[in-house]
């Protein structure tokens, strides 16, 4: 009586199998773990994907698959997706620098004009002799109360604008807020303040050394640093911490409690009325 049999696996074919197995879960986990990347990836490449992962679930069934040639394959699919999710990303970054600078360019651009043609209308009327009607200049009335509130020229200010490029954020960036270096106990870091500030002035040699201000310039930006850090700091202590300039204290929590106040009211828009020697620190 002839009977056929399905003959028992061998050490070998069990170890084939366990072998083709083990690549097969890893190729499915593989794919499971860069589903969020593959999300986002061409048509074609998410066709490979599907392709390579039903050759796997096959493989879990199938021991005639290959487990060599399946690994390679998910190995080269693996290269290709990492391969454009960096080329993506970098592309993303790049059209984001592009949109800011435009923003950038649009903004600068905007104030430019806002300043020109109302300094033009101020000067003819100054060269006429101020005996006509005085030009509206509600924008510089505007600029006049910042740069009072500030302390700054308006006229300096007015010169800076006119170059509208990365000097002006250089020379009118604040120095290193407080808030942002506190301990648990509400207490200023002075060491990462001081770090902050070299930061700073490494920042300003990139900017020379692109040809964005001179070294003059430069030289001028790490003294005013310097002079601002040492208005609070005048040296350290053996321990590591700072020698306080008298009434630094004081001033760091004037400064505190006025950044506390949330919701400020914006200045109201203020009528532009001629006044006596309105515009004489312009001219």
């Amino acid at each position: 009586m002839n009977m056929t049999s399905t003959p028992l696996a061998t050490p070998k074919r069990q170890r084939i199998n366990a072998a083709s197995d083990n690549v097969a879960q890893r190729v499915l986990r593989g794919i499971e773990e860069k589903s969020r990347e593959i999300k986002f990836q061409s048509s074609n490449v998410k066709r490979l994907v599907n392709k390579l992962e039903n050759r796997a679930r096959c493989a879990l069934q199938d021991p005639r698959i290959d487990h060599d040639d399946l690994q390679d394959s998910w190995d080269a699919l693996l290269l290709l997706i990492e391969s454009k999710t960096t080329a993506a990303s970098k592309d993303k970054a790049h059209k984001t620098q592009v949109w800011k600078l435009r923003r950038r360019f649009k903004e600068q651009r905007t104030h430019n004009k806002k300043v020109r043609f109302k300094l033009a209308a101020v000067k003819i009327w100054h060269s006429e002799g101020e005996t006509a009607e005085p030009p509206a200049t509600p924008y510089l009335d505007r600029v006049a109360r910042l740069c009072a509130r500030v302390g700054l020229d308006r006229k300096l200010y007015i010169e800076l604008l006119s170059i509208c490029d990365g000097r002006d954020k250089t020379a009118h960036h604040p120095p290193p807020h407080f808030e942002k270096h506190l301990d648990q106990n509400k207490m200023v870091k002075w060491s990462e303040v001081y770090d902050a500030c070299n930061k700073r002035k490494r920042n300003y040699g990139k900017l020379m050394r692109k040809g964005k201000i001179t070294q003059d310039q430069y030289a001028l930006f790490r003294k005013a640093i310097d002079a601002w850090y040492k208005v609070y700091v005048s040296g350290w202590n053996a321990d590591g911490t700072p020698i306080l300039e008298e009434g630094a204290a004081t001033a760091v929590k004037t400064y505190l409690k006025k950044r506390a106040k949330q919701n400020l009211p914006a200045p109201t828009i203020p009528d532009s009325p001629y006044q006596e020697g309105k515009w004489d620190d312009i001219f």
